[in-house]
């Protein structure tokens, strides 16, 4: 009798341990963390792919920045903003040499900030004090992040960010490059500079998967310059004569300048071009000088401190005696000028030589900027225009922008 009553017992107890385990994991364990659908995004340009979120954005997926030494992607819910900007073509073998390199911009210069992990096959690092993960493929450089505001999440945790992780993917180089695109894009006169007439003066523009390039100007009618001239060469020295008396007979008044644009067509493809932004202004010789001007620095992905002293240098050539300039700064973030002038007051910049002698100087304090607040970021770059003054006037006769982005940290 005991031992048939046992026989029964034991297997009712295994029940009543397995049922009541289960009951105390419903209702005492955390519960995982679920994420919505996701979907797939592939970018053709620098060949990568991950997944991210269907629903539950307060921004959608928006390729923020496209352009030849940089692209940027991004998507965010209500707390944070998830990122993948690539770096283009970096010059660095390997990761760790970026990394330890003082003149790239990243969270920190020393691998022991860093857990060393795999992300799409490839040996990468991640920041072990916020969500910023590095990874070199293909001489571009990809970084990987996830921020609260400015600063790097401290989630780490956080299933949106380790599912993109999880789920990055490289895709071949030879399908991206079939997929990019042909384009022009005009760099200069893209509007505002004043030129004079029968001055040698340099039209520039970029390119790629053009072979040549018709060059032309109007205002919407429009005439040759140059025809199947090399796309690759990306700039052409232009003396304008004759145009203001051309667009004399056309308007039956006589005229001292004419506003007009140039155009840059695809020799072999009408649809591919693009022309000047806005006019630009043609004048008589006498009044303008061809000058260039060349930005120096910040000018290579250097790595600034708020509140550090930096000097902006920049060399000017083609200049006439005698005659006074003077240099205007802008601080650029992503192609724009949000904080406006970079040394705060109109005073101040209209007091900076132009094109002195030994090279234009200006001491920045980084992060003092005309309008608003500069935040720390990888995305900046400094304008300089040189501006000729002339009769109490101010003409614009030269203009350039650091080639690559530089950052800003604390």
């Amino acid at each position: 009798m005991t031992q048939s009553f046992s026989k029964i017992l034991i297997p009712i107890i295994a029940i009543i341990l397995i049922v009541g385990g289960v009951f105390v994991w419903q209702y005492f364990s955390v519960p995982e963390e679920k994420i919505a659908d996701m979907r797939i995004y592939a970018n053709s340009q620098v060949g990568y792919q991950f997944e991210y979120p269907k629903t539950g954005l307060s921004l959608e997926l928006d390729e923020t920045v496209k352009t030849p030494t940089q692209n940027l992607v991004q998507f965010a819910t209500e707390e944070t903003t998830y990122g993948v900007r690539t770096y283009i073509g970096t010059a660095h073998e390997t990761l760790e040499e970026w990394i330890t390199d003082p003149g790239t911009a990243k969270a920190s210069n020393a691998l022991l900030d860093y857990n060393k992990i795999t992300v799409g096959s490839e040996s990468a690092y991640r920041y072990k004090d916020g969500l910023v993960v590095y990874v070199l493929n293909s001489g571009n450089l990809y970084q990987i992040t996830a921020h609260q505001g400015i600063a790097p999440s401290q989630n780490s945790a956080d299933p949106i960010y380790n599912h993109l992780l999880s789920t990055f993917r490289f895709l071949e180089v030879e399908t991206v490059e079939e997929e990019m695109e042909p384009y022009i894009k005009i760099l200069s006169p893209n509007g505002s500079e004043e030129w004079g007439e029968g001055k040698t003066h340099t039209i520039k523009w970029e390119s790629s998967d053009v072979n040549k390039v018709n060059i032309e100007y109007g205002d919407g009618k429009s005439w040759h310059i140059e025809l199947g001239y090399p796309a690759e060469v990306g700039e052409y020295s232009w003396t304008p004569e004759g145009i203001i008396t051309q667009y004399e007979g056309f308007i039956g008044n006589d005229l001292t300048e004419v506003n007009i644009k140039i155009g840059i067509w695809d020799a072999e493809n009408a649809n591919i071009f693009d022309k000047s932004d806005n006019y630009f202004t043609l004048k008589e010789g006498t009044l303008i000088p061809s000058v260039t001007v060349t930005m120096l620095s910040p000018n290579r992905e250097e790595v600034l401190e708020i509140g550090e002293t930096y000097q902006i240098r920049w060399s000017c050539s083609d200049i006439l005696p005698a005659t006074s300039y003077i240099a205007r700064l802008y601080l650029l973030l992503d192609e724009q000028t949000p904080h406006g002038t970079i040394d705060g007051t109109p005073r101040a910049y209209n007091e900076i030589p132009g094109c002195p002698s030994d090279g234009g100087k200006f001491l920045w304090e980084v992060g003092m900027a005309e309008r608003g607040t500069v935040a720390m970021g990888s995305n900046y770059r400094v304008k300089v225009n040189i501006l000729m003054v002339a009769d109490g006037r101010e003409q614009l006769v030269a203009s350039d922008v650091s080639d690559n982005y530089f950052s800003i940290v604390e």
